[in-house]
């Protein structure tokens, strides 16, 4: 499955076609990190921030993650867990 189909899909579905989740970044530091990983010999995915992952606590926080927010996920090329 090539990594722009992978949008809908949970975290969970992510890790079990072989992604990890490294890092979430706004745009200022986002395309420099999926780029690091590519030299690294990663495919990268970049997944916009969900709700998810965030406690009932945290508000206004969390509505301004989701809305600048990417997640990056990596795993190594040619993975592929269909």
């Amino acid at each position: 499955m090539p990594p722009n189909s992978c949008e809908e899909l949970s975290h969970t579905d992510l890790l079990a076609q072989g992604w990890q989740r490294r890092s979430t970044h706004d745009a200022t530091r986002l395309e420099e990190s999926a780029k690091h990983y590519r030299l690294l010999g990663f495919e990268v995915f970049l997944k916009d921030t969900t709700e998810e992952p965030f406690g009932p606590d945290c508000g206004a926080c969390k509505a301004a993650a989701c809305n600048s927010s990417r997640v990056i996920y990596t795993r190594f090329r040619g993975t592929r867990h269909d």
